[in-house]
């Protein structure tokens, strides 16, 4: 079930299903493109850990590459095709 932005809460988990409309692929970064892209093939789900000042939450991603590097990836959601997620990860 898709989920407006502004619903989202601190501790939600969630998952982008599809491009983002409100988002244009040729007004961002390249790798930002990217992480969206790999985000919507894989289904990965995000944690909202935060709001900025001006409200926009934040959801992080601990990735753990083929080679064993682990990382952090955090990005704005503050756009539509979001959805909620239980625990298991299924849709709420």
């Amino acid at each position: 079930m898709s989920i407006e932005w502004r619903e989202l809460n601190i501790g939600d988990r969630v998952r982008v299903t599809a491009w983002p409309p409100e988002l244009s692929r040729d007004r961002m970064h390249q790798e930002t493109a990217a992480f969206y892209d790999w985000l919507i093939d894989t289904g990965s789900v995000l944690d909202v850990v935060k709001r900025d000042h001006f409200g926009i939450p934040y959801g992080e991603l601990h990735i753990t590459d083929d080679d064993g590097t682990e990382r952090w990836e955090c990005i704005g959601l503050n756009h539509g095709a979001i959805e909620r997620v239980c625990a298991d990860n299924r849709e709420t």
